[in-house]
């Protein structure tokens, strides 16, 4: 499998995610323990999260838009082939 262009920044998106649910994890923690600065991190890691939500759903947005693309030149070289097969035929 071939690396493509937007694949690091995806695998470097997610290492983000990974990072920020052992963060968001120990945040729960602290505040199930009443900590009022794990209160302000949690909020901290909320936005961030979101912040990477937004990167990941515009990636994907990014990813299907190019598939349909490259299915639509595929449909459209596989037409001409068959079109040159059925023309050096007649021939």
């Amino acid at each position: 499998m071939t690396d493509t262009p937007g694949q690091d920044d995806g695998q470097h998106l997610f290492g983000q995610l990974r990072r920020l649910q052992a963060e968001a994890e120990a945040a729960a923690a602290a505040l199930k323990a009443g900590d009022s600065h794990a209160r302000l991190s949690a909020l901290v890691l909320q936005d961030e999260l979101k912040r990477l939500l937004k990167q990941l759903t515009a990636g994907r947005d990014a990813a299907v838009s190019e598939l349909s693309r490259l299915t639509q030149a595929s449909s459209s070289a596989s037409a001409y082939m068959r079109c040159g097969a059925v023309l050096a035929r007649s021939r």
